[in-house]
């Protein structure tokens, strides 16, 4: 059974995997599960112990993924709206009076920014 990978678009034999978080729908090929889907899992995974929020860990992983955002773009975005989920998202994981950086090279090398979107 032939399938086609929704981050690469080659074609794999066999079952695929889960694409989430990088793609929101299809499967992916095991290169992609590899060097794509697990290393942005583990970066939410971080994110959520770091932040202590499971939301702005999805909103930070999603918006780096497919938007190219830095946690600290979507931070200072999430700030300078000023609504009231942006300001209960950031209450509930202390962000309101500071910002960090994160190296997003140790978990998701700057050679695997994805550039090849899959999904939203």
């Amino acid at each position: 059974m032939t399938n086609n990978c929704v981050i690469c678009r080659n074609d794999f034999e066999g079952l695929g995997n889960n694409p989430h978080p990088v793609s929101l729908y299809g499967e992916c090929c095991k290169s992609c599960d590899d060097k794509k889907v697990i290393p942005a899992r583990m970066l939410q995974l971080h994110y959520e112990k770091k932040y202590q929020s499971k939301e702005l860990a999805k909103l930070l992983i999603e918006n780096l993924i497919h938007l190219g955002f830095k946690p600290e773009k979507t931070i200072r975005q999430l700030k300078n709206s000023r609504t009231e989920k942006s300001i209960a998202l950031l209450k509930s994981s202390n962000l309101l009076d500071r910002l960090d950086s994160i190296n997003e090279k140790k978990y998701y090398g700057a050679d695997n920014v994805l550039t090849n979107r899959g999904g939203a």
